[in-house]
C-alpha cells in the first residue's frame, strides 16, 4: 500500500520524498527500498516515538536541508494507507495549490458517518477556520459531516514554523498536524490583513468518500498575500 501511495507522486517530479517510519522500520526501508521507483528519490525519517502526525511531520521535515525551510517550496503531506490515493488527485491539488499561491490547500470529504475523523470547521461565511479532532470535538461539532482526509500541500517556510508552534493542549496529549491550519488562520489575521480568504472546488476523482458530492480541494491563503 506505501509503494502505491508513493507512485501517486508520479505526476509532481519530487526533489526528495521522505517516509516517516517507526516500528519495524528497518523492514519497511527494506522493502520500500526495492519496490519503489527511482523517480521518487525515496529518504527515510525515522519517528523513534509517535507523538502524533504534527510530530510525525516535523521528523519528515528534519530529514529536509534546514536551510531551505524559507523557501516557498511545496511540501505534500499524505497517510501512508491510502489505496485509492491518485496521481491525478495529487497533481490537482498541488497545481491549485501553485496556482493560488496558498499557504496551505487540504482535501476535504463530506461522509455520511464521519466518526473517527476530524471535523472541517468554518465560519460563517464558509471559510474553513480549524479542523477539530472527535476526541476534542463539542457535540455540535461531532455532527459536521466534512471531514479531513490528512492530504495536504503546503508552502514549506510557512509550514516549518507553523510545526514550531503545535502544543499538546489536547485529548490525546498530541501534536496534531491538523493544528496547522487553525495556526496559519491566525497567523494571518495577527498580520492584520482580512481572515484567510478560502474556496472551493470539485475533484472528481476516485476516492473513498460516500457523499455524491465527493472531495473538495480547499485553498487556504496566508494573510499576507
Amino acid at each position: 500500500m506505501l509503494t502505491h501511495v508513493i507512485h501517486a507522486f508520479s505526476k509532481l517530479s519530487p526533489r526528495q520524498t521522505v517516509v516517516v517510519v517507526g516500528h519495524e522500520s528497518d523492514w519497511v526501508a527494506r522493502q520500500v527500498t526495492a519496490s519503489a521507483p527511482e523517480w521518487a528519490n525515496v529518504v527515510f525519517a525515522h519517528q523513534h516515538e509517535q507523538h502524533g502526525t504534527g510530530h510525525a511531520t516535523a521528523s519528515g521535515m528534519s530529514i529536509l536541508d534546514p536551510g531551505d525551510n524559507t523557501d516557498n517550496a511545496v511540501v505534500v503531506v499524505v497517510p501512508g494507507d491510502a489505496p485509492l490515493l491518485t496521481a491525478d488527485t495529487l497533481n490537482e491539488l498541488v497545481s491549485t495549490h501553485v496556482a493560488n499561491n496558498n499557504a496551505a490547500t487540504l482535501l476535504t470529504s463530506l461522509r455520511t458517518d464521519p466518526t473517527g475523523y476530524g471535523r472541517i470547521i468554518r465560519a460563517g461565511d464558509d471559510r474553513v477556520m480549524r479542523i477539530v479532532e472527535q476526541g476534542d470535538a463539542s457535540p455540535e461539532e461531532l455532527d459536521v459531516k466534512e471531514v479531513c482526509t490528512s492530504i495536504y500541500a503546503f508552502q514549506r517556510n510557512l509550514l516549518a514554523p507553523a510545526l514550531d508552534d503545535l502544543n499538546t493542549n489536547n485529548s490525546q496529549g498530541e501534536f496534531y498536524l491538523t493544528d496547522v491550519i487553525e495556526g496559519l488562520a491566525a497567523q494571518g489575521r495577527h498580520h492584520g490583513r482580512s481572515s484567510p480568504n478560502l474556496h472551493r472546488c470539485r475533484c472528481h476523482h476516485r476516492c473513498r468518500c460516500d457523499h455524491p458530492s465527493g472531495h473538495r480541494l480547499e485553498r487556504l491563503y496566508h494573510g499576507w498575500r
